[in-house]
Order: structure tokens, then sequence, then C-alpha cells
């Protein structure tokens, strides 16, 4: 057989493809799309569009331990004893440094470059490339997994044990924990994240001064806690559950055609729907369009006020290629934002009932919801919109005599609004001259207070005026009172 190249049979061939894979070991990503996934016997195996599409490529690290990715053109990466770094996504290595007793089992780097490995029972920093090194924390019998850092100087080393710096990790700090040995940690901020010990996993959220344990019905051998932001969290246990609302309810991720023999231990959503799954012992790389698991005919939807919480109710008659839903609010005339998104059921023919809590309402008002349907194919859809009024809503424009009255030098006034309204509240002297006007901005329906200082103007009396625009009807409705200021 002829190669390429011409008619010469001694010529070497060109390696076209590999069809053997190798354990992975550790794993980069960025929003952009670039997965670098380090494996053994120098493998890297490179996605450009978040694992749709793979790579080789054989560098010189044949045991990958940990990595860490600055941007899409600055990679580092470790071997256990070696520190590397790529500009070129993998194509070349530089060596910066070397270690000869111990293991390097996490590597970092902060935006000011300094370099932090987990080395065995020792945490330490470079801060100029990997020529000099600095012990920050060292522990005796420990043995470091992994380190977490963040902008404000809140650091957290795992070992046996955890470690916390508030001060970049110049002095640390042990934590007290509500069982005997760590396994796992995983911040998702300075004081949110996971901690797993005695087969649980806790929560923090005050900078793991605190922890409540994380249960649920069905969930067995708890194994890994992935955390894509404040709501969204994925575990791996005896199955993958899933939240979308901070832990509040927890649901059962589905696999087709197949669900991987053992946990994740690597795991990354680029947002709510998509995201990639590595399992090391089940020798595998997993992608997801729809959280692990349109023509949409709704039958209803509907909000509404319980407690502290706005609950909200749909149902669909048929779904076809129905990905999922994502939930968004707006405050009145405002703009709309997403809140949480909730999982679809692909295509059905029977009815589904679908519900969803919105714990984070800022606070008393009228709120407009809408339903994001979205396909598999990114095709999506907006529902109706519904009100919610939010609160408790007078009956009518009022306003309540100032007090104290007569004051000095100050007084306060109560108002309430029955809707939205632009409110301003102007101060007149006995000859109708303006003395004072104090703009509340856009108010939405409920009861207000503002305190009125008028310490410098002389004694007598004043009218207290509030002007209500209507944000609907353009209409001013003005409510008035007399006041007496008595020095």
């Amino acid at each position: 057989m002829a190669s390429e190249l011409g008619n010469n049979i001694a010529e070497q061939w060109e390696l076209r493809t590999d069809q053997s894979y190798k354990l992975p070991k550790c794993a980069v990503f960025s929003e952009s799309g670039l997965v670098v996934l380090g494996a053994q016997e120098n493998r890297m195996f490179i996605s450009t569009d978040r694992g749709n599409t793979w790579e080789i490529k054989y560098g010189q690290i044949a045991q990958p331990s940990s990595s860490f990715l600055v941007n899409d053109s600055l990679i580092y990466m470790s071997d256990g004893a070696r520190i590397y770094r790529t500009v070129d996504i993998c194509n070349s290595f530089d060596l910066l440094a070397t270690f000869y007793a111990g293991t390097i089992l996490d590597l970092k780097v902060t935006k000011n470059g300094t370099i932090w490995i987990a080395l065995q029972d020792t945490i330490m920093a470079s801060n100029d490339n990997g020529i000099t090194w600095e012990v920050k924390l060292l522990k005796q019998n420990e043995y470091f997994k992994k380190i977490c850092v963040f902008d404000d100087g809140t650091y957290y080393v795992q070992g046996s044990y955890l470690y916390k710096s508030t001060d970049f990790g110049g002095t640390w700090q042990l934590m007290n924990l509500p069982f005997n040995y760590l396994n796992q940690i995983e911040f998702y901020d300075s004081k949110n994240g996971f901690v797993k010990g005695g087969g649980n996993f806790y929560r923090t959220k005050n900078g793991a001064m605190t922890f409540t344990v994380v249960t649920f019905p069905g969930m067995l051998y708890p194994y890994y806690m992935f955390s894509h932001n404040y709501y969204h969290f994925h575990l791996a246990a005896s199955n993958l559950y899933s939240t979308y609302d901070g832990g509040l309810s927890w649901q059962l991720n589905e696999f087709y055609p197949a669900a991987p023999q053992y946990p994740f231990f690597i795991m990354h959503m680029y947002n709510d729907f998509e995201g990639i799954g590595i399992s090391s012992s089940s020798n595998g790389i997993w992608i997801t369009k729809n959280r692990g698991n349109t023509p949409i005919e709704l039958s209803s939807f509907s909000a509404i006020p319980l407690g502290n919480k706005v609950v909200l109710q749909w149902t669909t008659v048929t779904e076809i290629n129905n990905m999922g839903f994502e939930i968004e609010r707006k405050f009145k005339d405002g703009s709309w934002e997403k809140i949480g998104s909730v999982k679809g059921n692909g295509t059905v023919t029977q009815k589904v009932h679908y519900s969803f809590d919105d714990h984070t309402v800022p606070g008393e008002g009228i709120y407009n919801y809408r339903l994001k349907q979205i396909d598999y194919n990114g095709a999506f859809e907006y529902s109706k919109e519904v009100e919610v009024i939010f609160g408790e809503v007078p009956e009518d424009y009022s306003i309540q005599q100032n007090y104290p009255n007569p004051f000095n030098p100050s007084t306060k006034i109560n108002f309430s609004l029955p809707e939205e309204n632009k409110v301003v509240i102007r101060m007149f002297n006995p000859m109708g001259e303006l003395v004072q006007e104090i703009n509340r901005g856009t108010l939405s329906h409920g009861y207000f207070e503002q305190d009125i200082k008028m310490g410098s103007n002389p004694s007598g009396m004043y009218f207290c005026q509030v002007l209500c625009t209507n944000t609907k009807t353009e209409r001013t409705k003005s409510l008035t009172i007399k006041m007496v200021l008595m020095k």
C-alpha cells in the first residue's frame, strides 16, 4: 500500500486516528467552549465546542495529576512531580519547576500570577513563575488534596481537616467540622460551599463557620458535589442528582442511552442545560444538553404568593422535543431577568404538571412572570405573562398626619399607594413658596414612611404635599397635610 506522500513504501505513515482511550486524570474548561483533558500515557483530549468534537494531542506529561486554566491560551498542568505551562493549547509545554519529594495533587493560579500547589503535607506558592517557592502551610501527617482561592483573599485547603485563610494565604485557621475526617470540599465563592465527611455532605453559607447537612430521600453513597452557581448543584452518589433552587428540592438525572457505572469525578456546567461529565472508573466523557437527561401546549400557568415566596405552577397537555423551561421575572415595568429553570420531559402525549418556588422576590410589589420553553435544537418560545401581587396592598391613596406635630427639628409622615407611582414630596411655607423637595422615585404599592428635617427653617405652619403620578395612566394625585414647626 502506498502512502499519500508518494509511492515509496518506506516512507512513514501519518497517524490519522487513535481509537485507544486512557483514564482521564484532570480537566480544565473555559466559557468559550475549550476543554483540555489530561489522560494517561501522554494523551491530551482537546475540544473547542463544549465537548461535541474532540482531537487527541500527545504531550510530554505522561501522568497528569492537576491542571488550571488562566485563559484559552494559558494553561498550567502538573504530573505530580513537575509543573508545566502551555500557551498554545498543549502543542508544546514549558517546564517551570520540579519537586523531588512529595506529590502535587492540586494546582491553582491567582489573578496576580501566583502559583499555588498542594504538595503532600505542604502548601507552597511562587510569584515568579516557579523559580522560587515559599512554604505557606506545613502540617506533618497531612495529605493536602485541594486548594480553593478567591479574589477577596479567602483561601481554603483540604487535607484530613479544613484550613482557611482570609489574608491571601498569609495565615491559616483550622476550622471546626461536624465530623472527624474531611473527604471533599467544593466552594463556589468565598462564603458558600460544601464539605463532605462521615458519609454526608454539609453546606455552609458563612465561610465554614457553621454547616447544615444535605439529605433527601433516595440518596445513597454521596460521592462528589459540583457547583454551577448559588442555585444549581449536582451530586454524584448512587445516581446523579440535581438541584436548581439552591438545594430546596432535588431530582434524579436521567441518562440515555446508558448511565456511567461509576460517578463522575469531574463535571462542568456551561449553563443550566449544557455540561460535561468525566468518569475515570467508567473510562468515559459524557456531554449533556438538557441537564442530563417545540411544539408544546400549555393548559395552565399561574403564580400564587405564599408566605415569603411565590409558587409558580403550570401544566402541559403535550410536549415535543421539550428540553426545559427558564423562569423569568420582572418588577412591574422593569426588565426581565432569569431566576431559575426546570427540566422538560422531551416528547410526551399525556399531561405533565410542573412547579417552581421563587424564594428570591426582592420585596413587596407587583411582579410579572413568564416561561421560556426551550427545545433540544435551541429553538424557544415564551408563554403568556402572569401577574402576582406580593405583599399587602392598600385600598386607596392616603396620607396620615405627621408625628410629632408640632415638631423640632424633624418629623415623619406615612402614606399609602394602591398602585405603582412616581412619588415626589414637597414642603411649602404659608406664602406658597417651595422650601424643600424629596424625590422618592418609583414606588410599588404599599405603605411608606418619610423622615422630614426642617431645622434650618423658621418656626411656623407648613404644607406637606405628596405628589403621586401613576406609572400606567400618568395621572397625578396630590395628598396634602398641614404641619407646624415650633422652635
